[in-house]
């Protein structure tokens, strides 16, 4: 080991002092010259600095002059290249400000811009330069592609998309325009489309090194990483592995745990260009025991700002952000001023959730880059993860009106407006996404086309669509037209064709905002309404036109989750790790998802007692019931097989106007064993089912099989269907354990949420007694939910109606209760309502489906009744999954009237393998 270290070691960069200080007084030595350049320039800002030599004062040919402009422009590229990023920003501003008309100077600002991340004063200059009349074909050619790369950036991914796709229209064979698309598609993570477009047919030769290479990362983002190691090395036996390449080669060789083969490349890098922190941060993560000292923390320190930088940047894709935070530190700790260290180190602690840091990092770049849109924009987001909506929104507003046009800022305001519970805001948002005043000028060539076109299927379309844009849209009616194109476009004149395409493409951007706006609006909505089933379809058909949509794959997955398609739901969140590995919130719900996969023991417990002091219900009885239960879940949990071996111990008590009746008294104990299952059958069908036997150690009782079946049928989102039969006993007294009666019940269940504050139950009930008797119960409550997860007070009202055929029949022997017919409650006629407050606290770390869960729950109802019989209830819950695989439930009841009092306690503790 002592060997394999010394090589590398040897070529790394150097750990003592006077290498970083050679470094620091070249780039003082480079900076000096600057400043005199600059004052130079100051200089040439003078009015006469202007005025061009006279031939012959001069050795420089006239055609090598250069004026104030590009001094200044070279002076920026200078800085730039420094990293000094706030004098070039000043350089910048103020060439801008001349309003030049040069086209290649105009192209270089903007590129400059990119710099900071000023994407909004870069289209300024790049959208009047393309607009202009007198540009070449070359220059418009330039500044089309660097306006895409422009918006790319700026994660506008459709608008790149428009200016890529005129590009090729206008030259089929252009091989930058068609890079950049290829490019474009991994960018927004539509790895299959930049696949197709890849294995499609190009302007580029199936062979050519770069187009194996964006083959090779697209195949690599999609996780095929075998494949991606084939292709790159097949530019190793083309000869045209470039050091990138080999460095790509080294992490594809890693995620395949060919840790040997990739450590042997990533030397021979390291021997070549030992400064390169890319392969030194591969090299050294491969084994962290090659150093004793953290790179970041060295002193003297072994890297530069620049380096440190780079270093944190890959800790932080690692997800090691408390390193990633010190390298960054560390950077700043040399160059105060260093814009990328400054603004890495603030995505950096909002990551860990150091939201106040993190915003004032922020706010201190801004002050020094005001109006930054890239900053503007993160600062927004990180204002939405901490929680402050109010303010989050107040910046975004900020954004939308600087550029209206741009989507993102109001795609992800209206996400925070969910977020924060506010759906009217959010529709309001995604609605207005869905209109554009900017395509009503489309309309008269729109109608042009329609009057010359002869096609039936196609004029139709056009019809539509030029209807739709005196509206403000284009979607849906850009799909028709481009599917009658394809229908009916061979009949169509050459130039009439190409102005139909021309139209397709100008159009296209609005359109994909409009659907996506169109499809997560829907999406969103089912789910705050609580259609879930509703909603995961839709977030499917957004995912279908935005694979990279990452909220939507989030959102997907839980609603998956929530109707219990744990399976898919997992698949889901694999998707999204595939896309973002260091996804959080997917990460635990993965790793929940297989603790709840796994087998599970649990332990329930629980006691009742309830008696009747006014006699009428002949409640009368002490129950207690232990039960080890047995799990198996199949298919990631979406069906479950249990069983389980029960104790039972049932004590009657004496009722008031038993005379002689101490038979009936006693402890009786019975064992038995239990098998069900339950399970998701589909997004619209659950079922479940269960049979349990009794066994009594008395030979006096019998031994009763009790049972459960239910299947519920989702009825579009709109209600839940439930039907259940259930066999139990009806052990309200001693006279009741003696009979052995049970019941069949038969029952029939709406459950519909009208609102996502109000819903409404429905039940009725067919009793069945196995003493011939029979019975109805009609069901129904209204709860209003009056204050929203994690804190919900709801408010339900219930009505009840019950009719039992056939009454209690006493018999006596004397003045002793000797025996009852119909030992249970049977009322007649009898009408109760009652009014219960709920309160429900979610005291989780994490508030979402498949988390690890922290809840208690308090109701007290008040209820009356035909009987005058007023009560009194009070009701808890709690459920603590207090480790990994351990879980703790607990349930009381109390309940008091004038005809019944009840108490019960339920207790659960489980563990998962």
């Amino acid at each position: 080991m002592a060997e394999r270290r010394a090589r590398p070691l040897a070529t790394a960069p150097s750990a003592s002092g006077p290498s970083v200080a050679r470094r620091r007084w070249a780039v003082g030595i480079v900076s000096g010259l600057i400043g005199l350049l600059a004052l130079g320039l100051l200089a040439l800002a003078q009015p006469a600095a202007f005025a061009r030599p006279s031939p012959g004062s001069t050795i420089v040919p006239e055609s090598a002059w250069i004026d104030d402009r590009e001094a200044r422009l070279e002076l920026a590229r200078v800085l730039a290249a420094l990293g000094q990023v706030r004098e070039t920003r000043e350089q910048v501003l103020a060439l801008a400000a001349d309003a030049p008309r040069d086209p290649a100077q105009q192209l270089a600002l903007a590129n400059i811009m990119m710099t900071w991340g000023d994407f909004r004063r870069a289209e300024a200059l790049l959208r009047p330069l393309l607009a202009r009349d007198d540009l070449n074909a070359p220059t418009r050619r330039r500044a089309a592609l660097d306006l895409s790369r422009v918006l790319l950036a700026a994660q506008r991914y459709e608008e790149a998309e428009q200016e890529l796709l005129q590009a090729l229209h206008g030259s089929g064979t252009d091989r930058e325009a068609w890079h950049d698309l290829v490019a474009l598609r991994i960018a927004e993570q539509d790895f299959d489309g930049a696949l197709a477009l890849l294995e499609g047919s190009a302007p580029v030769p199936a062979d050519d090194p770069n187009r194996l290479r964006q083959q090779a990362r697209a195949l690599s983002a999609a996780g095929a990483h075998e494949a991606a190691l084939d292709l790159q090395t097949a530019l190793v036996e083309q000869g045209e592995e470039r050091r990138n390449d080999a460095v790509a080669r080294a992490r594809s060789l890693i995620r395949l745990e060919r840790d040997d083969q990739a450590d042997a490349l990533l030397e021979r890098l390291l021997a070549d260009d030992p400064n390169d922190i890319d392969v030194r941060y591969l090299w050294f993560t491969l084994d962290p025991d090659r150093e004793e000292d953290p790179w970041c923390e060295a002193q003297p320190p072994r890297l530069t700002p620049e380096q440190l930088v780079r270093w944190g940047e890959l800790d932080a894709r690692a997800g090691r952000n408390k390193e990633a935070i010190v390298c960054l530190e560390a950077a700043l700790e040399q160059d105060p001023t260093h814009f990328q260290a400054r603004l890495a180190l603030a995505e950096t602690a909002a990551t860990v959730r150091d939201f106040e840091r993190s915003l004032a990092l922020l706010d201190a770049l801004l002050d020094d880059f005001p109006d930054t849109s890239k900053l503007q924009l993160t600062r927004a987001r990180v204002l939405s993860w901490a929680e402050r909506y109010a303010d989050a929104q107040e910046a975004y507003a900020e954004l939308r009106e600087a550029r209206p046009e741009d989507p993102v800022p109001t795609r992800e305001a209206a996400r925070v407006a969910m977020w924060s519970k506010d759906a009217g805001a959010a529709t309001r948002l995604y609605r207005e996404m869905q209109v554009s005043r900017q395509v009503e000028r489309f309309q008269p060539e729109v109608e042009t086309l329609r009057a010359r076109v002869q096609l039936p299927a196609i004029e139709a379309a056009l019809s539509d669509l030029g209807d739709a844009l005196g509206e403000g849209r284009v979607y849906p009616m850009l799909g028709p037209l481009e599917a009658a194109l394809a229908e009916e476009g061979d009949a169509l004149t050459p130039e009439l064709a190409d102005r139909l395409a021309v139209l397709v493409i100008a159009l296209r951007p609005v359109d994909r905002i409009q659907e996506s706006a169109f499809l997560e609006e829907q999406a969103k909505l089912n789910a705050w309404h609580r259609r879930f089933r509703t909603a995961n379809t839709r977030f499917g058909e957004l995912i279908a036109v935005q694979p990279g949509n990452q909220e939507a794959l989030f959102d997907q997955a839980q609603m998956q989750c929530i109707v219990g398609l744990y399976d898919e739901s997992l698949d889901t969140y694999r998707s999204l790790l595939n896309l973002d590995p260091l996804h959080s919130r997917a990460s635990e719900a993965v790793e929940r998802i297989a603790v709840s996969s796994r087998p599970a023991l649990g332990l329930n417990l629980s006691v009742w007692s309830e008696e009747s002091p006014g006699g009428t219900r002949l409640a009368a009885i002490d129950r207690q019931h232990t039960e080890f239960a047995a799990e198996i879940p199949l298919k990631n949990g979406r069906y479950q097989v249990s069983v389980g071996q029960h104790l039972w111990q049932e004590r009657p008590k004496p009722l008031d106007d038993v005379r002689g009746g101490d038979q009936l008294l006693g402890t009786y104990e019975a064992q038995g064993q239990s098998l069900g299952f339950s399970g998701v059958l589909s997004p619209w069908l659950s079922g479940a089912a269960e049979i349990t036997y009794k066994d009594y150690q008395s030979s006096a009782l019998a031994d009763p099989t009790l049972g459960r079946a239910a299947l519920t049928v989702n009825l579009r989102d709109w209600a839940d269907l439930g039907l259940e039969y259930v066999r139990t006993e009806m052990l309200a007294n001693g006279f009741a354990l003696e009979q052995g009666i049970l019941a069949n019940l038969w029952r029939i269940q709406v459950a519909a949420p009208l609102r996502r504050w109000l819903d409404l139950d429905l039940l009725a009930e067919y009793q069945d007694y196995s003493d011939a008797n029979q019975g109805i119960v009609l069901r129904g409550d209204l709860g209003a939910v009056l204050t929203d997860h994690p804190r919900e007070l709801k408010l339900t009202l219930t009505g009840e109606y019950r009719d039992v055929r056939n009454q209690n029949v006493f018999e006596f022997d004397g003045p002793n209760l000797v025996n009852i017919q119909y030992p249970y409650w049977t009322p007649r006629d009898y009408v109760a309502g009652a009014l219960t407050l709920q309160w429900r606290h979610d005291l989780a770390e994490f508030l979402f489906c498949g988390a690890r869960q922290h809840v208690y729950l308090l109701k007290l109802g008040l209820g009356t009744d035909t009987d005058h019989n007023a009560g009194i209830r009070f009701e808890a819950e709690y459920r603590y999954d207090f480790a990994p695989r351990w879980s703790l439930t607990a349930q009381g009841m109390i309940q008091r009237s004038r005809e019944w009092d009840a108490e019960g306690l339920w207790l659960g503790l489980g563990y998962r393998f």
